[in-house]
């Protein structure tokens, strides 16, 4: 008997997984890898803006000493060797000898300076992402905290404080450069 397709009006059911959807804190992952941590704030590499920027980097760096006025001290800064040497292996393929880093205020006079529609919608994509990544920096130290406290109370529980120590680890804010 052959089989006779029928429109239906009720739309198909979705059967939802018995498990929760997994959120992720940082939907961005291309920006994730090019932003670092160094001396203590989020930077982004001048070769990875004039990449997203959608400029070469001569052209970075000229737009950047033509108006240094509007780049003090907080706003970028050049890497050391140490730094340079701190970086990853795929990262320090693609830097210079002495890379300069962007910090956020930097990362909007940036795009200020190239002054294309693409580095502005950048720049604002890589703020939002600053900006999630100090909120998942603050959980983490308040998590911490809590776990400090706790293996304070804990006294002599060797294996209580052996079970806090490695959730310390996992729940290190040192985030990944």
């Amino acid at each position: 008997m052959p089989y006779t397709y029928t429109s239906d009006p009720t739309p198909a059911r979705v059967q939802e997984p018995p498990f929760g959807y997994r959120v992720n804190p940082f939907p961005d992952e291309g920006l994730v890898r090019r932003t670092h941590t160094l001396r203590g704030e989020f930077v982004v590499l001048e070769s990875d803006l004039a990449t997203l920027y959608g400029v070469d980097l001569p052209t970075l760096h000229q737009q950047v000493d033509r108006h240094a006025s509007r780049f003090p001290g907080h706003t970028l800064f050049q890497l050391s060797a140490e730094e340079v040497e701190a970086l990853p292996v795929t990262v320090r393929r693609h830097v210079g000898e002495a890379p300069r880093a962007f910090t956020a205020a930097g990362v909007l006079m940036l795009a200020c300076v190239v002054g294309s529609e693409r580095a502005v919608a950048i720049s604002v994509r890589i703020m939002a992402l600053f900006v999630r990544m100090r909120q998942v920096l603050v959980s983490n130290q308040d998590l911490l905290l809590r776990l400090e406290r706790l293996g304070q109370r804990s006294g002599e529980g060797m294996d209580i404080a052996s079970t806090l120590n490695d959730l310390e680890q996992i729940f290190s804010p040192t985030l990944r450069n």
